[in-house]
């Protein structure tokens, strides 16, 4: 218990040293005055751009966050390009960093939250490109009928070039937008060429790993019959999905498989009915475990399991940088099946229940903390720390099996 509380210790510190090592990238900020301003600008996911800019001078200087009533826009070399506007988001009016998608004729203006939301400018005036859904019953029947209004807005904005066909077979994303908008600027102004900033769009990205672990757990059978805190090992497998969400692209989804074998241990009956006992089938013997030694019963005993689990969990990962040094948490579920066991030991409770001391399946929460070092050729070896507690599905407490798990795992990105 003491090594595990220190590197439970060592991480924390760990990833509150990386918590500040962003994936800053050298750009400017342009003030409300309309001076530019060369530096670093931290590039984090979508939703926080359209809030807050982070900037420094060099490498040296502490971060300034600038608010959108701050400056006008910042923007990273040759890359994206976020301009403050004031906008409607839900019933109120505030000022956000909108992605600045194509500049030209008619100006087109991303912002991201939870759902997106697109805006096109013509002769500075904003407009906001909507696509409403309607619910109507037709014949008892109810449908979702989308209202595409933004059909009709662009339309109206950019019916001196007569490109009609080619908005009405848009659709409301970034890649469509911006077709239409260059389109409509080719066809108006011949003496300029329109500027695009468009964001690419990072496609889905799997990480494969490999890893082993050590682990300390106890288990709890039912509220009576308790083990010690027990050592074990671990090896398996990560897959990392990157860029699941494209408004938040620090989240990832991490699905492990991992073999891990439960052993020795020293199990404990805990009641104060000191009457009442355990009974466990030990290789053909039978003892009897209860709070006082009466009548040939005994306080505890050591049993080994030989349980191997194949663990299965989905952890839904947030990684605080995109740098060198990448810290990250995550929460998800653990799915735990019993592949074998030591038929040899029986708690009479649970044999008689399931034909077998350990259910075969739990299902529980983890709670996860790590840090990733990246390599060349997107190669990374990473370490984390995971909280584990899992039960089997019985609703009757007496017949509950509680694993509650820590575990330290390495591995290393191929």
């Amino acid at each position: 218990m003491k090594q595990f509380l220190f590197f439970i210790l060592f991480f924390t510190v760990t990833v509150v040293n990386c918590y500040s090592q962003n994936d800053w990238k050298p750009g400017y900020i342009i003030r409300n005055s309309g001076d530019t301003v060369f530096g670093l600008i931290d590039n984090r996911d979508s939703k926080t751009n359209s809030i807050h800019c982070y900037f420094r001078k060099d490498g040296f200087n502490e971060t300034t966050v600038f608010e959108p009533k701050d400056i006008t826009g910042y923007r990273f070399n040759d890359g994206r390009f976020f301009i403050s506007k004031e906008i409607q988001v839900k019933d109120s009016t505030c000022r956000m960093f909108l992605e600045f998608l194509i500049e030209g004729k008619v100006n087109v203006y991303h912002y991201q939250n939870i759902n997106s939301q697109f805006f096109i400018e013509k002769d500075g005036k904003l407009y906001e490109l909507k696509n409403t859904t309607e619910i109507r019953e037709i014949n008892g029947r109810t449908f979702s009928i989308d209202k595409k209004e933004y059909l009709t807005t662009m339309n109206l904005l950019m019916q001196d070039a007569n490109i009609q066909p080619i908005i009405s077979g848009s659709k409301l994303d970034s890649k469509s937008i911006i077709k239409v908008a260059k389109n409509y600027h080719e066809r108006v102004c011949t003496d300029q060429q329109c500027i695009i900033y468009e964001k690419k769009t990072v496609p889905i990205h799997v990480n494969l790993g490999v890893q082993i672990g050590e682990s300390l757990n106890r288990f709890s059978f039912g509220d009576r019959l308790f083990s010690n805190y027990g050592l074990s090992s671990s090896i398996g497998f990560r897959a990392e999905f990157e860029n699941v969400i494209n408004y938040a692209e620090n989240l990832s989804i991490q699905l492990d498989v991992t073999l891990q074998q439960f052993s020795k241990y020293n199990l404990t009956y805990d009641l104060k009915d000191k009457f009442q006992t355990a009974v466990i089938k030990y290789y053909g013997q039978y003892y009897m475990i209860s709070n006082d030694s009466y009548d040939g019963d005994i306080k505890d005993m050591d049993v080994d399991l030989k349980a191997v689990v194949l663990k299965l969990p989905v952890v839904v990962n947030y990684t605080f940088s995109k740098g060198k040094i990448r810290p990250y948490l995550g929460l998800g579920i653990s799915n735990n099946i019993v592949l074998s066991q030591n038929k040899e030991f029986q708690y009479q409770s649970f044999y008689y229940e399931y034909k077998q001391s350990i259910p075969t399946y739990s299902l529980g929460f983890i709670g996860r903390a790590g840090c990733k070092y990246a390599l060349k050729n997107n190669h990374a070896i990473y370490a984390d720390l995971n909280i584990d507690s899992s039960q089997n599905l019985n609703i009757n407490q007496l017949l509950k099996l509680t694993n509650n798990l820590y575990s330290l795992t390495v591995g290393y990105t191929l």
